[in-house]
């Protein structure tokens, strides 16, 4: 009986969240808004439809809380035009193989978002090179104002449509 009344309180304890973060750095000479997709899920961080965005030459810490093993990918774009774009992108359907972390409690994972001309050697058509990623044009993409809402899928932060701010 003790046996069976472990089993069912272990089956019946919600999952634990694990809170992690992800180090942004904009090392490029515009803004750049940033959204964290979950791959496992519809959840996206700051959530809400919300960006933070990142000044240029500037970093944020963003913390979330997301489930252990959980598969989060970033977009990115240049604030004010969306055909500029890294990682999955502001739409969360760009293919990515290296802007995508597991959600692991404790850890912070760094993003660079670096120029173009910072990556000798690489074509400006395209979008990622090992742990940097460079912003660069994307044909498939067209400008939008960049305070249009993704589909759910740092210095500071604006909002989008709504008028809501981002906090962290």
């Amino acid at each position: 009986m003790l046996r069976l009344t472990l089993a069912v309180l272990l089956i019946a304890t919600p999952a634990h969240a694990a809170d992690m973060a992800f180090f942004v750095k904009n090392l490029r000479s515009q803004a750049v808004a940033v959204e964290l997709f979950s791959r496992d899920r519809k959840m996206s961080w700051p959530g809400g439809g919300q960006v933070f965005l990142i000044e240029p030459s500037s970093q944020k810490s963003v913390p979330i809380s997301c489930n252990p093993g959980e598969n989060i990918c970033y977009g990115a774009w240049v604030n004010g035009n969306d055909a500029i774009s890294a990682g999955v992108g502001p739409d969360n359907d760009q293919p990515c193989d290296t802007c995508c972390f597991i959600c692991v409690e404790k850890t912070t994972e760094t993003i660079d978002l670096v120029p173009p001309s910072a990556l000798p050697g690489i074509s400006p058509t395209r979008g990622e090179i090992s742990s940097s990623t460079n912003l660069s044009q994307s044909p498939q993409n067209q400008s939008r104002p960049a305070l249009q809402s993704p589909p759910p899928s740092c210095d500071a932060e604006f909002p989008r449509p709504g008028g809501r701010f981002a906090s962290g």
